[in-house]
This record gives structure tokens, C-alpha cells and sequence, in this order.
């Protein structure tokens, strides 16, 4: 091959290369994160009722925002985060919207409870867009149930914006109901 091809194909591979940009997610903004599937700040307060008429109030004791993940051939970016609160009677809740988990208290997690309708992990999930629930309409609504036995909340449901609007324990016999939350 003669210098002068050689060249020219060095000088488009260049050209060709420097061309590409590589999309780079802008940095994390409150704006940025998708309260869809995890509606909970640092401090903030979620209130159950029980069917008992005993009330419980977590607080989100810990939050995190991942760094951000690149949609492949996309400028999407997705802001994987995750929140835990305290414990209350053995009974504590973390999401996360990385490994799509959700967790009581010291039992195994629930794994991928949006994939509608498959027996993932032990666990089953069925899904409506719309339902009414306690009088409320919910969009996205996830109802998950253990199919182990080992869990002590043996069943809940999660709502697109809510977060986790029902739970069943198991122990106690007890339905725990969302009442109001101060989330933003």
C-alpha cells in the first residue's frame, strides 16, 4: 500500500473516531430521579393504620442515588436510588430501584415484584394500571404475594408514586394500610 492510502486511511479512522462523542448524563438533579417506583426522601414520614386501629410511623432513615446508568444508544439516563427507615416491631422497609427490590425487616427480599404476573424468587406479582384501593384511585399497582412461607410480610402492594400502600404481617395477623406520607 503507498504511504499516501495509508495516510488517508489513518486520517478518516481519525476523523471517523473523534466524530463519535461519547453522551455523558448531566450531573444528578432532584428533577432527574423518576418518584415513580421510589417516592421517599431522607426524613420523610409514611403512616400505616392497621386493621387493628394501631397506627405506625417509619421514617426514611437512609437514601441513596447511584451514579447514574447510560440507556444503551440513548441521552436517557436512569438514577438508580434506594431508601430504608427505621425499624418498628421488627418491621422496617427498603426499595430500590437498581436491583428492583423490595424488603421487610430481616426477610428475604423480594425480587423484580414489576414483572407482572411470573414466579420470580418465590415470589408472585399481578399488576392493574388503574385501581381503586381504599377508596383511592392508583395508577401502577403491583400486588405481591410470598409463595415460600418464609417471609413475616407475606404480602403487599405497591403503587406508582405511593410506594408500599398495603402490607401483611404474617405474625401478627395485621394489615397495615398507608394513610398519608409526607413525601414531595
Amino acid at each position: 500500500m503507498s504511504r499516501i492510502k495509508i495516510f488517508t486511511l489513518f486520517s478518516m479512522m481519525c476523523v471517523s473516531l473523534s466524530s463519535c462523542k461519547t453522551y455523558i448524563c448531566p450531573e444528578f438533579d432532584d428533577s432527574l430521579l423518576d418518584k415513580q417506583w421510589i417516592p421517599f426522601y431522607l426524613n420523610d414520614s409514611i403512616y400505616y393504620s392497621s386493621n387493628a386501629n394501631d397506627t405506625l410511623m417509619f421514617v426514611v432513615i437512609r437514601y441513596k442515588v447511584e451514579d447514574p446508568v447510560k440507556y444503551q444508544n440513548s441521552k436517557e439516563c436512569f438514577y438508580p436510588s434506594s431508601y430504608s427507615t427505621n425499624e418498628i416491631n421488627g418491621i422496617s422497609i427498603s426499595e430500590s430501584s437498581n436491583s428492583l427490590s423490595v424488603s421487610f425487616g430481616n426477610d428475604k427480599e423480594y425480587y423484580n415484584p414489576w414483572w407482572t404476573g411470573i414466579v420470580e424468587n418465590d415470589n408472585r406479582s399481578h399488576s392493574e394500571s388503574n385501581k381503586e384501593f381504599n377508596g383511592v384511585i392508583y395508577s401502577f399497582v403491583f400486588e405481591v404475594e410470598d409463595l415460600s412461607g418464609n417471609r413475616r410480610i407475606d404480602r403487599f402492594v405497591k403503587a406508582g408514586y405511593h410506594g408500599i400502600i398495603e402490607f401483611h404481617d404474617k405474625d401478627t395477623g395485621l394489615t397495615w394500610t398507608q394513610v398519608t406520607n409526607t413525601s414531595r
